[in-house]
Parts: structure tokens; sequence; C-alpha cells
């Protein structure tokens, strides 16, 4: 995670269940990541998370450029370009799913 964040400057949302844990920035330090986390997305009815994180979206007024990391894949269609499914159960950030990342969040043509 600290090689995207450096290589472009993006700031960590979380939507993860894991986000209504008060010590998750802890956890995040624990494990070597040392962005802070900026915000996190909001819980809805439906738990469905490409909704919760497209709520999160539409209310930014400010220009962006997202990718999801996530093991889990129940994402909106149009999210699918930014969507990056992570295998927990191997490796969960890979060297591939970084420089992945890198490249959409850097791409200028977009």
């Amino acid at each position: 995670m600290n090689r995207i964040t450096d290589a472009t400057k993006a700031k960590i949302v979380v939507s993860s269940t894991w986000r209504s844990d008060s010590n998750l920035q802890e956890v995040f330090t624990l494990v070597g990541i040392k962005e802070p986390i900026y915000d996190v997305t909001p819980y809805m009815r439906s738990r469905h998370r490409g909704s919760e994180i497209q709520e999160w979206l539409d209310k930014q007024t400010e220009p962006y450029r997202y990718i999801i990391l996530d093991d889990d894949s129940d994402m909106l269609d149009c999210q699918l370009p930014y969507f990056i499914q992570t295998d927990w159960l191997k490796w969960g950030l890979s060297d591939e799913d970084v420089e992945q990342a890198i490249h959409i969040l850097n791409d200028t043509a977009a």
C-alpha cells in the first residue's frame, strides 16, 4: 500500500467491514501502512459494497481518480475499470496488483 500512496499521492478511504473499528488506523500502522486513513464509506442498508463506495464518490467535489482494492466482488459495473480484486487467501495485495493500481491512478489519459 505504501508503494501506491508514495507513487500516486493517493488517499486511503476504507470501505471494509472493518471501517467501524476504532483501532483501524493502529492496525494499518502495525502492518506497515504509514498513510493515514482519509475517510470511510457510509454504511447502507443494502450492504452492497459498490453502492456504498458510489455514495461516497458522489459526494466528492474535488476532481479525483480512484481504485478499489478488495477481495470481494460486489462492485457496480461502472466501477469495474477501477477495481482490483485481491486474493486474501494467497497473498493479499500482490506486486501485480500494486503496479496495476499505480497505473490506473497515474493514467493521464483517463
